[in-house]
């Protein structure tokens, strides 16, 4: 799980709602939700068979994330 820094919360705070998130290296925006809000959403979309789509995207995702973790930050 990603641990949110003090300054990162204080971003989310006065971003407005729903929060957003953008991931620098590929310029994805990302919705932030409550946990108990997206229970509520997941629910809804089993039902329409969206979460499968949803999961398979979450690997991918995470595949992406861990090669940019493995990239130097400079870029070295």
């Amino acid at each position: 799980m990603i641990q949110l820094t003090k300054e990162q919360q204080r971003q989310i705070a006065e971003s407005g709602w729903p929060p957003r998130a953008t991931n620098p290296a590929t310029q994805e925006i990302f919705v932030l939700m409550h946990e108990e809000m997206f229970d509520r959403v997941r629910v809804l979309l089993e039902a329409e068979d969206e979460i499968a789509a949803i999961e398979q995207m979450n690997v991918l995702v995470a595949e992406v994330v861990q090669r940019e973790e493995s990239v130097p930050q400079d870029g070295t």
